[in-house]
């Protein structure tokens, strides 16, 4: 893989014109050893992979070459982690889930105040996936807490994304804005929430108490649970602002 950083900028989804600050590539590597769950690493004699500022620094990671059909086989499973401020995803981001019986709590998207009266939409591809009898739910949990229920929550699928949406649940105001799922029944489709955010909605900011989160509560009992999943989240409306 192709790892680099560069440094905060007007238009961070645009790096055709950032500045480089550090780069790597890395090599595939054996799956770490339960034994040894903690095997960060950073890439030696480069000091700038310590940076320090306001501001949102981009870390790229893609794929150097897939190389031959039959190098292909095999899982890129890692993490990411920083040692300040927050870490979130620019366009899409995906996690794995591995533990029976577990609820995985992620960020979605900061959503601030001034988005009120907006739509908030969360694109999940292949989510919540398990094996197993039992019934698992997929959350939209607000910045106050518990899940999503100060709007109207509407909850769509599609087989693959050439098709259209189809709208199957509605969810009105004061009820949870979840779905109940079942043993590989979004198994590579596509499931979205759009949550209409009221004109009353508030959060402090500055605080960081404006982020929504996503529960994926899976069944405890004989399930096996390996997920991984892609997700994407974006508001529908208007803009703020415009910048030249």
């Amino acid at each position: 893989m192709y790892v680099a950083i560069y440094p905060p900028e007007p238009t961070p989804l645009d790096l055709s014109d950032a500045t480089l600050l550090c780069s790597t590539t890395v090599a595939p590597l054996p799956q770490v050893p339960e034994t040894d769950p903690d095997a960060w690493q950073t890439p030696d004699g480069q000091g700038c992979w310590t940076q320090s500022g306001a501001g949102t620094y981009v870390v790229q990671v893609r794929h150097v070459d897939p190389g031959a059909m039959v190098d292909r086989s095999g899982l890129n499973r890692y993490s990411v982690r920083s040692t300040a401020g927050q870490f979130f995803a620019l366009r899409d981001f995906s996690i794995y889930n591995n533990s029976d019986g577990s609820t995985t709590a992620f960020f979605l998207a900061e959503v601030p105040a001034f988005y009120a009266g907006k739509t908030f939409v969360v694109e999940l591809y292949d989510p919540g996936e398990f094996s197993g009898p039992g019934t698992g739910y997929l959350q939209v949990m607000g910045p106050d807490g518990p899940v999503w229920d100060d709007g109207e929550c509407r909850v769509y699928d599609r087989d693959n994304p050439s098709l259209p949406w189809s709208l199957f649940n509605t969810i009105p105001t004061a009820s949870d804005c979840q779905e109940p799922t079942t043993s590989g029944e979004y198994h590579y489709r596509w499931l979205k929430f759009e949550m209409d955010i009221p004109g009353s909605y508030t959060c402090n900011q500055s605080a960081g108490e404006c982020w929504w989160k996503i529960n994926y509560v899976y069944p405890s009992g004989p399930t096996s649970v390996q997920d991984t999943t892609t997700w994407r989240a974006f508001i529908v409306g208007n803009p703020i602002h415009l910048t030249s």
